[in-house]
Order: structure tokens, then C-alpha cells, then sequence
């Protein structure tokens, strides 16, 4: 693998290994630069298997894989991978125009240095620089953006992959993957609100992301401690059940009917107050502070009516997202999950997936 944030050329599976569930999406080109959903599957994990982001049960989860390959039936091989937001570090940089590729290198590798006391020889190491037309800066300087990982972190994800027969040739952040996706969204979507930024709240297990996009660039983002196991251990305590029940009854979607006014109601309305003041204050940092819509992907599609008060409290248009909104449907996405709150928590797959056709957001 060259590394970790390179485009890669078709065909190309996204595949997301996330800490409830593994998630596989295949796309392909049709005319007018549209898109179809060849292949989507699903394949659930076990608490335990992932714990903060790494491989706690390598076994279990290379037979998960595999399952998910067969449901797939895809013939296809070469696989695109995320990392998880605490494992990289990505920055801008500014290259002096001219400058030989090791060179560049050598400054991507000094940039890096100077911001981390991680050991270069430890870490799997990218860079790029933009486009020379879109971001030439005073100087005869280009704009480019220097990203680092812990090669642990990326060799755990190869093997994985390698023990289930796949070829991983891509491996990314997960907030550039959801980026790429709801920038998708925005741009197939003409009625949606014109300008400014968009603003996506990604629920994981773990924590919620909140990242505002500009133009297909995220330029803040924001860890909000507002994850599905929080939500998790407030059933748990209030029913009384273990953490493991408690998580598989609120996947399985049999909690008790009094949940949504006990749990969910006020969890909502906490997360909300959290988002509307996380929003004021990332918005007042920024030169371009206008957000124009609020974009739900991950588990925040379990939780029903936050749509609504999130327009309520923070004034904003705001919706659930649909990554496959658009898409055409191939012969073999008869597994394509049916609700739209199941296709939110499928944005950083099909962002994977797009890899196939477009560069690193």
C-alpha cells in the first residue's frame, strides 16, 4: 500500500468497521455523473469485539468480514478503510512552489515533527498538495496538508482485510469519508439552502463528530460527548439492566415503552442544547461563521424527533442524511437497509466508496 490517502482506481468497496456493526457499499459511474448503489450489506458486531477504536477479538472479527463478503457477493476485492478521528492527525502546510518530490516529503516529514512526540519511525506517514490553480498562495507557496497515523493502527485494519481475502488499498479518516458523502448530498440536492456551511453530526458509539464543511473542506471539527453508549448506560441505570442488554435491546429496537419519554426525550433535548452552543461558538470562530443546514448520519438516526428540535432550538434546516439520495439501484442491493434512519449510519461507507471517483476531501 503507497499510502494512506491516495485515490485508488475502480473497482473500489468502502468499507467501514465500526464498533456495533461492519458496513459494505460498492458504487458505479453511470451517465451524467450520477452514481448506482451496486452492493450494500451489513454485518453486525458484538459489544466487545472493537473497544475505542481498535481490534479487542481479531478473530471474530475476520469471520464478521467474511460473512459480510459472502452476503455482499461481490467479486470485487479492493477495499477502501477508515481510521478512526483519534488515531490521525492531519494539518495544512504551505509548499514553496517547485519543490522536488523528496523534498516535499522531507517537508511533510519535518511539519509532522515539529507538531507531535510520536517517533516518525512509528507512525505511517502521506501528504498531498492541492491544486496549484485553486490554491496558489502569496509567494509563489502552494496549499497542501501533511496526515499521520500509528502504523499499528493501519497494519491491524490490513490484516484484517488480508485474513478475509480482501485488498486493502485505501486507508483514510472516517470524517473525510462522511465529508465526501454529505458534500455528495449537498451537491445533488439544489434545493437545499445555497451557501455557507454545512454542518454534519455524526453519532458513533463512542462519541458524537461534529464537523462543518465548506465547499467539501472541513474547516472545524469538534468531539461532543454525546455517543451511543451514553445513551446505552442511561437505559441500563434507569431499567436496571446490564450494558450488554441494555445495548442489544436498543439495537433491536424492544425497549420498554416508557424509554422514549424516560430516556430518549430528555437525552435529546440535552444533546440539542449541547449542539446549538457547540454551533455558536465554532460558527463566531470561523471567517465564513453562515451555517446553512444540520446533516444526521451515524446512530443519531435512532433517535427520533432530534431533526425537529434541532430546527426548534438552533433555527437551522436539518435532516436526516440518505448517502444513497439519488443513486441509482443496481441488481444486487436487495439488502440495502430499508429505513432511512438504518442508511444514516451508512455515510461513511458510501464516503469510502466515492474514493473511487473523487480525491481526499
Amino acid at each position: 500500500m503507497r499510502s494512506f490517502l491516495f485515490p485508488a482506481p475502480a473497482p473500489l468497496i468502502g468499507l467501514d468497521i465500526g464498533s456495533t456493526s461492519l458496513k459494505w457499499v460498492e458504487l458505479a459511474p453511470v451517465r451524467g455523473g450520477r452514481f448506482r448503489l451496486e452492493r450494500c450489506a451489513v454485518e453486525p458486531v458484538q459489544p466487545g469485539w472493537m473497544v475505542d477504536g481498535r481490534m479487542a477479538r481479531f478473530d471474530e472479527l475476520a469471520a464478521a468480514v467474511q460473512r459480510l463478503a459472502s452476503a455482499a457477493g461481490s467479486p470485487n476485492r479492493r477495499v477502501a478503510l477508515a481510521i478512526p478521528d483519534a488515531a490521525l492527525m492531519i494539518r495544512p502546510l504551505i509548499m514553496p512552489a517547485g519543490l522536488s518530490q523528496a523534498e516535499q516529503a522531507a517537508k511533510a516529514a519535518a511539519e509532522f515533527s515539529a507538531h507531535s512526540n510520536q517517533a516518525l519511525a512509528d507512525m505511517v506517514l502521506d501528504y498531498g498538495v492541492h491544486s496549484r490553480e485553486e490554491t496558489a498562495v502569496s509567494g509563489g507557496n502552494l496549499k497542501a496538508w501533511v496526515a499521520a497515523c500509528p502504523k499499528d493502527t493501519v497494519q491491524d485494519r490490513v490484516g484484517l482485510m488480508q485474513a478475509a481475502g480482501l485488498l486493502p488499498v485505501v486507508v483514510e479518516g472516517e470524517a473525510q469519508a462522511c465529508a465526501r458523502a454529505a458534500q455528495r448530498l449537498v451537491d445533488a440536492r439544489p434545493a437545499l439552502p445555497a451557501g455557507g456551511m454545512v454542518a454534519v453530526l455524526d453519532m458513533g458509539a463512542a462519541m458524537a463528530r461534529l464537523q462543518l464543511i465548506h465547499q467539501g473542506e472541513i474547516v472545524h471539527q469538534a468531539p461532543l460527548d454525546w455517543g451511543g453508549a451514553r445513551l446505552t448506560g442511561r437505559i441500563s441505570e434507569i431499567y436496571g439492566l446490564a450494558a450488554t442488554e441494555a445495548e442489544l435491546q436498543k439495537r433491536r429496537g424492544v425497549l420498554p415503552a416508557a424509554c422514549a419519554e424516560d430516556v430518549f426525550k430528555p437525552f435529546i433535548a440535552e444533546l440539542v442544547e449541547s449542539l446549538a452552543s457547540e454551533l455558536e461558538r465554532s460558527a463566531s470562530l470561523l471567517a465564513n461563521g453562515h451555517i446553512g443546514l444540520v446533516m444526521l448520519a451515524g446512530g443519531a438516526g435512532v433517535l427520533a424527533g432530534l431533526p425537529q428540535a434541532i430546527r426548534s432550538r438552533a433555527g437551522l434546516e436539518c435532516f436526516l442524511a440518505d448517502p444513497f439520495d439519488g443513486f441509482e439501484a443496481g441488481a444486487a442491493t436487495k439488502r440495502v437497509a430499508s429505513a432511512r434512519s438504518e442508511r444514516a449510519g451508512l455515510m461513511t461507507a458510501c464516503g469510502l466508496a466515492l474514493r473511487r471517483f473523487a480525491a481526499p476531501c
